[in-house]
């Protein structure tokens, strides 16, 4: 291989062998940088997304299941037939509407 490339050095004047070194020595640095720019923005994803999902999620998982109990808890209480939370329920059981303040 050494005489190979020292015969194709002297042909073309060493040009030829530099520049192929050189654009293979680019192309894998070019994919390292690729594949770290990647992991980079995988990891801030994680962090500044992925992360205060899952917390956000676990968080609205906890009131609805706090929700739910109170919910059940109405039909035994003894103010059941006037209860104005169940009543409120059941008039916006159909409504789909945001009726926040």
């Amino acid at each position: 291989m050494e005489i190979i490339s020292l015969i194709l050095n002297v042909i073309f004047g060493g040009t030829l062998i530099g520049a192929l070194v050189t654009l293979v020595t680019l192309k894998s640095q070019v994919r390292k940088s690729k594949a770290e720019a990647e992991a980079k923005i995988l990891e801030n994803w994680q962090t500044y997304i992925g992360d205060p999902l899952k917390k956000e999620i676990k968080s609205l998982r906890n009131e609805v299941s706090k929700f739910r109990k109170a919910v059940d808890k109405i039909s035994g209480c003894i103010y059941a037939d006037d209860c104005p939370v169940r009543n409120e329920l059941q008039n916006t059981a159909g409504d789909t509407t945001d009726n926040q303040p």
